[in-house]
C-alpha cells in the first residue's frame, strides 16, 4: 500500500481545495488512505459491518474549519456487490439493495 503514503498529502491538498461536504470511499484500502490523509487512524474491524455502523460516516476538518464526512462504502462494482452481500441487514437486505440503503445514508449528508 505504497501508493497511499505516495499521495496522501496530495489529496489532502485537493481536497482542501475543493472543500467537499461529502467523500465516499469505495473500498476498505480506499477509506484507510483518505483517513492515513486527515492522519486519522481507521479502526475498521469488519468493512461491512463498519458501513452500515454508528461510527460511519467520519467527520473531518478541513484546513478551511469546514466539515466533510467521509463514508466507507462497497465498491459498486461486482467484487464490492458480493463481498457487500456477506452481511445481510436485520431486514434480511442483502447485495444490491444493501448498498442502496447506504447511498441513502449519504443522501442525508448532501441535502
Amino acid at each position: 500500500m505504497r501508493w497511499l503514503g505516495e499521495n496522501k498529502q496530495f489529496f489532502f491538498r485537493l481536497v482542501n481545495i475543493i472543500e467537499p461536504t461529502v467523500i465516499i470511499c469505495l473500498g476498505r484500502h480506499t477509506f484507510r488512505g483518505v483517513m492515513m490523509a486527515f492522519n486519522r487512524e481507521a479502526k475498521i474491524g469488519n468493512y461491512n459491518a463498519f458501513i452500515t455502523g454508528k461510527n460511519n460516516p467520519v467527520e473531518v476538518s478541513l484546513s478551511s474549519g469546514q466539515k466533510a464526512y467521509v463514508f466507507a462504502a462497497a465498491h459498486c462494482g461486482a467484487m464490492g456487490t458480493l463481498n457487500r452481500d456477506r452481511l445481510k441487514d436485520a431486514d434480511g437486505t442483502t447485495g444490491i439493495n444493501l448498498q442502496k440503503k447506504d447511498w441513502e445514508r449519504v443522501t442525508e449528508y448532501i441535502k
